[in-house]
């Protein structure tokens, strides 16, 4: 497959050290509402998944190959649900941020999913 160097798609936010120290991290997010008639007719589960793979189709080649940085999208529905790859980023940063202020994991994870 040929990879667009062009920045046709902007992603929505970038980070450094989150996988890894110092190792750039691009973030894409879509909020969807699952209960739309176009979004019904998959289970929310499948629905988030679907979302996700189309994140990943859109951007991880490019990222991975011009930008030489991590990709992971973060699909979250109007319901309050989020993607396998939003949960495990949450589930990261949390950890970070206990490590850094002190705090236990389970306060930082309830912090991240409260704002």
């Amino acid at each position: 497959a040929v990879v667009s160097t062009q920045s046709t798609g902007r992603l929505d936010v970038s980070a450094r050290g989150v996988w890894s120290p110092m190792e750039k991290l691009f973030l894409d997010i879509r909020v969807f509402n699952a209960r739309a008639r176009s979004n019904t007719r998959l289970s929310i589960e499948k629905e988030l998944e679907k979302q996700e793979d189309q994140k990943f189709r859109a951007y991880q080649d490019r990222v991975l190959q011009v930008e030489k940085s991590n990709f992971t999208p973060v699909v979250l529905s109007t319901s309050g649900l989020v993607g396998v790859e939003a949960d495990k980023l949450y589930k990261r940063i949390s950890a970070l941020l206990a490590r850094k202020t002190g705090h236990s994991y389970p306060d930082s994870i309830r912090y991240i999913r409260q704002r």
